[in-house]
């Protein structure tokens, strides 16, 4: 405890005790003086310790867990979250450390894109027409007009569900924490693919459920051991990205999506689908949802808009079974009442005056161009001994390395000449070691991405021939 005992608060500022304490624990954390995994004291062993009201530090914990740098273990204690494997947290840094950089490593949109004009429009609108009352409180389950709104443009003609199954969420990583906090409880298996999004791992872990994982990679996933699996360990939710799955692009066949769901029937197991980008189909092969193949209301679809509209105004929508309904929506009321009223006011005027579909043209149009620029390159410049298999969609590229290849180092490497990627390891559960590497093509502007990945193909070239060549001399 002595690292906890040298923290010195100061009532005489403006900013309250417990934003000072959580800016003084959050620093620890992002300078590695707090180690991942290690255990924070208990609230009350820290308010003796700090002689203040255990109110200050309640609130201080809870800031730092809606920002992922702690999590909580049911009848064990407070953790540090290990957040060189958070993914948005890493995108956060590649853009804190992306100014005069080539950023290959975020997933956010380039800001070019950004509808900044018509979203302010559309604000001005709602603040005219609603005034106050866009800022009073609203439905846990979302504004009813806004759900009706995306039921008719999203889901109409593609699933038969009701606007109530509909929940507006404060962007996708909310969304996977009210299913987690409505259905899991500590003990429980959670499987999930592997690679995945690791923010979805830190959520089940806070709930302390244990994992059980499936390979994916170019050829999908084995259904006998996915369904071996099943068996041994009987989770009680698959979390899954079908379409462009995050890291790896990799997309399901139908055929593979009627066998997650014929599976999930049989062993009584729900699907958790984060649609990460299905929108951004670039081959001519129509691509269906889970949910839209879903007869048995086993899957509990997430859609966030932060990819394709405005990242920062988190928010997005879950389509949940009827019998959930509840659950969700408590778990929802109690996590942070509602989402912001104005945002959801806003965003269906944005939906309503048909904004959405010039600005869902521009996004699609422009990064089907990046994706077809990434290709082109990828095929003409990539080291032969480097392996890629096209998405067909989506912002994001994988990247298989010699095995022997420390993907770590190439990163240190590459971000010493201004390039920053993504590394694998941070993809897979406990950060496991990988010769794998994510590059997105997200974040840079279309004019400079062709030049910018070239440069990453040179440089990738010349570090694998570095490699090659200090292991002859050590051989030697």
């Amino acid at each position: 405890m002595e690292e906890f005992k040298n923290i010195e608060l100061d009532d005489s500022k403006s900013e309250y005790l417990y934003i000072q304490l959580y800016r003084i624990i959050k620093r620890k954390i992002i300078d590695n003086e707090l180690k991942p995994n290690s255990k924070l004291p208990s609230v009350r062993k820290f308010s003796e310790i700090l002689n203040i009201n255990k109110t200050t530090i309640v609130k201080a914990y809870k800031m730092l867990e809606d920002g992922n740098y702690i999590y909580k273990k049911v009848g064990s204690g407070t953790y540090i979250y290990d957040i060189s494997t958070n993914e948005e947290y890493i995108d956060s840094k590649y853009i804190e450390y992306s100014r005069n950089k080539i950023n290959l490593g975020s997933g956010i949109p380039s800001e070019e894109l950004f509808p900044v004009e018509d979203f302010k429009e559309s604000i001005n609108y709602v603040l005219d027409k609603y005034k106050g009352k866009a800022f009073g409180y609203q439905d846990s389950k979302g504004d009813e007009s806004l759900r009706k709104m995306i039921f008719k443009i999203f889901i109409k003609e593609k699933m038969d569900i009701t606007t109530n199954q509909i929940q507006i969420i404060s962007g996708a990583q909310q969304g996977i924490d009210l299913v987690s906090k409505a259905l899991l409880n500590a003990g429980d298996f959670v499987m999930t693919e592997s690679p995945t999004y690791t923010g979805a791992i830190a959520i089940f872990k806070s709930r302390g459920c244990q994992f059980t994982t499936i390979n994916i990679d170019y050829s999908g996933i084995d259904f006998e051991e996915f369904e071996r699996k099943v068996i041994q360990y009987r989770p009680k939710l698959f979390f899954t990205m079908p379409n462009f799955q995050n890291p790896t692009g990799y997309t399901y066949s139908e055929e593979e999506k009627l066998k997650v769901l014929e599976l999930s029937k049989k062993y009584s197991f729900y699907i958790v689908e984060d649609d990460y980008s299905s929108e951004l189909n670039f081959s001519n092969i129509k691509i269906k949802t889970l949910k839209e193949l879903d007869k048995n209301e086993r899957v509990i679809y997430i859609k966030s808009f932060s990819k394709i509209f405005l990242p920062g105004l988190r928010l997005g929508y879950l389509i949940v079974p009827e019998v959930l309904e509840k659950k969700i929506s408590s778990a929802k009321h109690s996590t942070d009442i509602y989402t912001s009223g104005l945002i959801q006011k806003t965003f269906e005027v944005f939906l309503k005056d048909e904004k959405w579909a010039k600005q869902f043209d521009l996004i699609y149009e422009m990064f089907k161009q990046k994706y077809y620029i990434a290709t082109d390159v990828f095929k003409n410049h990539l080291p032969d001994n480097v392996k890629l298999n096209k998405p067909n969609g989506g912002v994001n590229f994988w990247l298989e390395l010699n095995e022997n290849v420390d993907t770590n180092k190439l990163y240190d490497y590459l971000l010493k000449k201004n390039i920053i990627i993504a590394p694998g390891n941070v993809f897979y559960l406990n950060n496991k070691k990988s010769n794998s590497i994510r590059i997105s093509v997200a974040s840079v502007e279309k004019d400079k991405l062709r030049e910018y990945l070239i440069v990453f193909c040179d440089s990738l070239k010349n570090y694998l021939q570095n490699e090659r060549e200090t292991k002859k001399i050590q051989v030697l």
